[in-house]
C-alpha cells in the first residue's frame, strides 16, 4: 500500500512540475507555434512552440546541417521527412525517418532536430500533452 501511494505522489509531483515548468518561456513572446492552421478548428489546442516558430527551427536546422559535409562529400539528394514528438518536459522524443531517403541523410536531420531545445509542449483543454508533428528537409 505505501508503495502504491509513493508512486502516486511521484507521478502527480512529476504532472504538476510538467504544468509550471514553461510558464516563464511562455511570456516570452518569440516563443511561437511552429504549425500555423488558422482554418482548423482550434479543439482547445494549442501546438508546440519553439524560439521564432517555424522560421526559427527552419534556422536552427540549416545552421547546424550546412556545417554538415557528409551530403556534400557523397553528393546526396533528397528530402527528408521526419516525424517526431515533442514531450511534456520540451524535448524532442521518437524521431522516425518518414522519406525513404539515404539513412546518412536522415540521420543528420535527426542530429539536429534532437539539438532543438528547448520546446513549450502543446496543450490540450489548457493542459500540457505530448503532440506528434513532423518537418522536411531538402538536399539539393
Amino acid at each position: 500500500m505505501r508503495g502504491i501511494l509513493a508512486l502516486a505522489m511521484c507521478i502527480n509531483t512529476f504532472w504538476l512540475y510538467a504544468q509550471t515548468d514553461f510558464v516563464e518561456l511562455e511570456a516570452n513572446d518569440d516563443y511561437q507555434s511552429v504549425i500555423s492552421m488558422p482554418n482548423l478548428p482550434s479543439q482547445n489546442l494549442v501546438w508546440p512552440k519553439y524560439f521564432n516558430g517555424k522560421s526559427g527551427l527552419d534556422k536552427h536546422l540549416n545552421n547546424l546541417i550546412t556545417s554538415s559535409t557528409e551530403a556534400k562529400e557523397n553528393d546526396l539528394k533528397g528530402t527528408v521527412v521526419l516525424s517526431y514528438s515533442i514531450t511534456l518536459d520540451g524535448k524532442v522524443d521518437d524521431i522516425r525517418a518518414t522519406s525513404s531517403t539515404p539513412d546518412v541523410l536522415n540521420q543528420i536531420v535527426i542530429k539536429a532536430l534532437n539539438n532543438s531545445c528547448p520546446w513549450i509542449p502543446g496543450k490540450k483543454n489548457g493542459e500540457y500533452v505530448k503532440m506528434k508533428l513532423s518537418v522536411s528537409y531538402s538536399f539539393e
